[in-house]
């Protein structure tokens, strides 16, 4: 299954400026955005239900029938074919071509870098934080889905935000600032003196990640060959694929060892330094 999803999302990210204009970009990423963050509020809640009803093969059932009327809406949409450069390639000649264009690119270096190191630093916040909070606050269920419910519903309302403004001028300047501010909710995660300041401090990251991902996805959109679309999305997938799970590896054992918080706050402080790094790196590009 993650196989699958590891082909479909680049194919996704690819296909969007083929079917939406460039201009309009940014307010349907926006709007992808917020549908992911309702999906996520009323998933589990769908899945508890037909789980607690019909049993654990038509939970699982729901997952195929849902995939298939995905299948067949799409295979509605008409996509005219991305002119190709030459005779076809095998995957990893292609996988080759991708590598070589996107660091002969100062621009797409600089964002795949961006986006590997700082995923690296945000798995922290994202993986870690339901053992600091019952290591903090308590393990109460419900203190585990509130901390679940709040960065999603932070990053419902990034998403509102970001369909109703509909552009951002300067994308790499935004996304700047959203690794800035992710930096300083995690520091702050780390020194919050009770758990409705927690939730806040979650919730205020969740509503920077929407807004993140789409001037980042919307930035690579506008700004790469549409032969090459494909191929750099897939570069972007396996270096944030690989970069939450070497981070787990190290963060995981690391937070037996020295205290949670401490990690938060080292790591959100690094993680405003990139964001500070990479503002600067964008200065003297030419950039959509």
């Amino acid at each position: 299954r993650s196989l699958g999803a590891g082909i479909q999302t680049p194919a996704v990210n690819a296909l969007y400026p083929q079917i939406v204009p460039m201009e309009k970009l940014t307010k349907v990423q926006g709007i992808n955005q917020t549908l992911n963050s309702v999906l996520l509020l009323l998933s589990p809640a769908a899945g508890g239900v037909i789980l607690g009803s019909l049993g654990i093969f038509w939970s699982f059932m729901a997952d195929v029938i849902t995939a298939s009327l995905a299948i067949c809406i799409t295979s509605f949409i008409q996509v005219s074919g991305v002119p190709q450069k030459g005779e076809p390639q095998s995957v990893l000649k292609e996988l080759k071509q991708g590598l070589s264009y996107t660091f002969s690119h100062p621009l797409l270096r600089r964002v795949l870098t961006c986006f590997a190191v700082s995923f690296f630093l945000i798995t922290p916040a994202a993986m870690l934080s339901p053992l600091y909070i019952e290591r903090t606050f308590g393990s109460d269920v419900w203190r585990l889905t509130a901390n679940e419910m709040l960065w999603t519903l932070g990053t419902l309302i990034g998403g509102v935000y970001v369909s109703l403004r509909g552009e951002f001028q300067d994308k790499i300047r935004a996304s700047a600032h959203c690794l800035v501010a992710f930096g300083l909710c995690f520091g702050l995660l780390g020194v919050a003196p009770n758990f409705p300041s927690f939730l806040l401090f979650i919730a205020a990251a969740g509503f920077f990640m929407p807004i993140l991902a789409t001037s980042q996805t919307v930035l690579l959109q506008e700004n790469v060959d549409p032969a090459m679309m494909g191929r750099v999305f897939s570069l972007l997938q396996i270096a944030t694929g690989t970069a939450m799970p070497v981070a787990i590896l190290f963060f995981g054992p690391l937070a037996d060892l020295i205290s949670i918080a401490t990690i938060l706050l080292f790591c959100g402080a690094l993680l405003t330094v990139v964001g500070l790094v990479y503002r600067n790196a964008g200065k003297g590009l030419t950039y959509r």
